[in-house]
């Protein structure tokens, strides 16, 4: 671990994902933030600080990351200021556009799920909590869309969820 403390700055972020004990953590990235402030421009920081982070990623959860660089990342990013960082943004905007997008395809499932329950209950009837269960399991719009498709040539919700799940 120590050879990867004195290694090149572009080695730093792996020192925590080394052959460290994770309760020797702290100390190394107390080191890495040490070296960062000393030796680095504000955007080569920022950009080590991230691959720091990520890094860790494949060895710890996301809260025992968040836990183990937050005294530290607050130390840089008072001086630093991550958020200036091009990696950070393109991290961020990724993130956040993956989110928007998980987002909106649950919300049009979720609306195709309740013109479907709409639509069949003037069709084949209130349906009962199982039928309700099983619909609710279909997070797949296609699927749902499907079932809309075949509404007006099936007698029941049985019928109806058959051609999605034939072995129901």
């Amino acid at each position: 671990m120590q050879d990867v403390l004195a290694a090149g700055l572009s080695i730093l972020p792996l020192a925590p994902v080394s052959d460290v004990g994770p309760e020797k953590v702290p100390n190394v990235l107390l080191a890495i933030s040490e070296r960062l402030i000393r030796e680095t421009t504000p955007e080569q920081a920022a950009a080590l600080w991230a691959a720091t982070e990520i890094l860790m990623g494949l060895r710890f959860s996301a809260e025992r990351v968040e836990e183990r660089v937050e005294g530290v990342s607050a130390m840089i990013l008072g001086i630093r200021g991550i958020e200036e960082s091009s990696v950070y943004q393109r991290i961020f905007a990724k993130g956040e556009a993956k989110g928007r997008a998980e987002g909106e395809a649950k919300g049009r499932a979720e609306e195709a799920r309740q013109a479907l329950l709409h639509l069949g209950s003037k069709r084949l009837g209130q349906p009962d909590e199982r039928v309700r269960t099983r619909l609710d399991a279909i997070d797949d719009l296609d699927g749902l869309n499907v079932l809309l498709e075949r509404m007006l040539d099936v007698s029941s919700w049985d019928e109806l969820l058959a051609v999605v799940d034939p072995s129901a």
